[in-house]
């Protein structure tokens, strides 16, 4: 069993880090011909991986029979018993007693499975555990939102289709927006939202953080972080969740442009809020928003030419 664990592992690994290696490749061709969206589904064939069954070839039959392969028992000469007993006592007895002298490497399985589940787990728990707690506080300390804020996030809740309108909170600091929470989303803006955005880029603003809910793109990303769990030691794997990222965030781009149907102008206009922003965000941040709207920007509707 624990043999079998290892090598579905060791084959996992092997398979993901070719559909990796394929997805980097084709990502950015799939964007170019199919859009955003078939830039970022390519990503579910490393993930679906997990799911999927081992295919098993059946055995091949041997091509060719040896001449002896039918002839009659009378054909096998009889073996002297005295002859083997003595083969085994001079051959086979000094090889048991060398490996019984060396280590024993039974238990090496054991350790490498213990050692594979037990940092994935414990990598995944402290991911889960720092995003609760900043989660948390940052919940705990965050002001609601006035009347003519809930009146646009209930406004982009309904233009991006959803069912339910998710909570927002203004931060204490420039941080945001951002959303996080799979069952209770909330939308978290920065304390100088209603002085650096105009109402229609405060709209587009909560409009693409409902594209993220809408999308079910916080679930991707639990699975993202399930995944790089499972393949904590391998270093592509982390790598390519920044790649994901920037298609994830192309991909909900170009879901809201679809939606507004505002043409170039639009497009200009929600460059604008991102353009804003990337003041306030990190390297990383500046560096996924920008490709993603460049991505994003290849499936936006052309405007009508009456």
């Amino acid at each position: 069993m624990i043999l079998d664990l290892l090598s579905w592992g060791l084959k996992l690994a092997a398979v993901t880090t070719g559909l990796i290696g394929l997805a980097l490749l084709l990502r950015r061709p799939l964007a170019r011909f199919g859009g955003a969206d078939a830039a970022y589904l390519i990503w579910a064939l490393p993930f679906l991986r997990l799911f999927m069954p081992n295919i098993t070839l059946p055995a091949k039959a041997p091509e060719t029979l040896t001449p002896w392969a039918f002839w009659p028992d009378y054909f096998n000469w009889p073996v002297d018993p005295g002859a083997v007993q003595a083969e085994g006592t001079t051959a086979f007895e000094p090889a048991a007693a060398e490996a019984s002298a060396g280590l024993d490497l039974s238990l090496l399985p054991n350790v490498l499975l213990a050692l594979w589940i037990g940092v994935g787990a414990a990598w995944f728990a402290r991911q889960i555990y720092h995003h609760n707690r900043f989660w948390r506080v940052l919940n705990d300390v965050s002001a609601p939102v006035n009347q003519e804020l809930a009146a646009l996030t209930e406004k982009a809740a309904v233009q991006m289709g959803l069912r339910h309108v998710p909570r927002v909170k203004i931060a204490p600091a420039v941080i945001g927006p951002l959303v996080s929470g799979l069952f209770r989303p909330l939308i978290i803006l920065p304390n100088n939202f209603t002085q650096i955005y105009t109402e229609d880029e405060q709209f587009f603003a909560l409009c693409h953080e409902a594209a993220h809910i809408r999308r079910y793109d916080l679930w991707a990303a639990l699975g993202l972080l399930i995944f790089r769990a499972v393949h904590w030691f391998n270093p592509l794997v982390h790598y390519a969740a920044k790649r994901f990222r920037i298609d994830q965030e192309a991909a909900c781009d170009a879901y809201f442009l679809h939606k507004l149907k505002g043409g170039e102008d639009a497009m200009l206009d929600y460059a604008k809020v991102l353009l804003k922003a990337e003041r306030a965000a990190g390297p990383m941040s500046r560096q996924i928003q920008s490709l993603s709207l460049a991505l994003a920007a290849r499936d936006t509707p052309k405007p009508d030419p009456k």
